[in-house]
């Protein structure tokens, strides 16, 4: 019986997340597109990214990957290295979770080895890429331009 009761404001929570996140997005644009996310405003920073870390790495190939598009993203967001390693710092959150999927786009990297760069749990990663990594890949394909 206790399992039922649980499962029930389980569910009730879960109901009510969605018709929020609904709410919001009908909110933003009347309709649920991607060019309606608020991740829109960074797609020339994500192409400036890009054009940097295929520079260093052409010029230095025997560096890790990660290690530079993690770099890369700290110097495109105007936060430190060290800043993207610490945890917890809730106030960087959202440019962390950002530069993960970012580095998982142009590295192609596992979640594990991205976890290792950012010092964090590889769940954490996996979570960040499923924000905000298709957005990455459509801005660089040059299907979303910037506002």
């Amino acid at each position: 019986m206790d399992r039922f009761v649980i499962d029930a404001c389980c569910a009730e929570v879960l109901s009510e997340r969605l018709w929020v996140t609904r709410k919001v997005l009908n909110a933003v644009d009347g309709q649920h597109s991607m060019l309606a996310t608020p991740f829109a405003a960074d797609a020339d920073r994500y192409r400036r990214m890009l054009a940097e870390f295929r520079a260093v790495t052409g010029s230095r190939p025997y560096l890790n990957h990660c290690t530079i598009a993690c770099t890369v993203g700290a110097q495109h967001f105007g936060v430190t290295d060290a800043d993207l390693q610490t945890r917890p710092n809730r106030d960087i959150v959202a440019t962390r979770q950002k530069i993960m999927a970012f580095t998982r786009v142009v590295t192609g990297a596992g979640y594990h080895q991205i976890a290792r760069v950012f010092n964090i749990d590889h769940s954490a990663v996996i979570r960040a890429c499923e924000r905000h990594e298709d957005f990455i890949r459509q801005v660089l394909a040059r299907k979303i331009e910037a506002e």
